[in-house]
């Protein structure tokens, strides 16, 4: 089951004002080599972002790593299910 919640992508950036080109300026600031398409792809659930990559994209949408997780994926990591 992929718990990432992709949707979280799109709606962060847009809450955030920022096209997709801006969140590739704005990942490339941090030192995060990121294509359009390849945020388009995460962001329409196609493939996700490896983990390396939450902390940039968490850093940029103003919020933590563990929002792009569902609730039960939390819950069950917290009981170590």
């Amino acid at each position: 089951m992929d718990a990432f919640r992709y949707q979280l992508l799109s709606q962060r950036r847009e809450v955030q004002g920022y096209s997709r080109r801006d969140m590739v300026i704005k990942l490339h600031d941090l030192g995060l080599e990121v294509a359009e398409n390849t945020l388009s792809k995460w962001e329409a659930g196609d493939t996700a972002p490896d983990a390396d990559k939450l902390g940039a994209l968490a850093k940029v949408l103003g919020c933590a790593i563990e929002d792009f997780f569902s609730p039960e994926t939390k819950r069950e990591a917290s009981h170590g299910e």
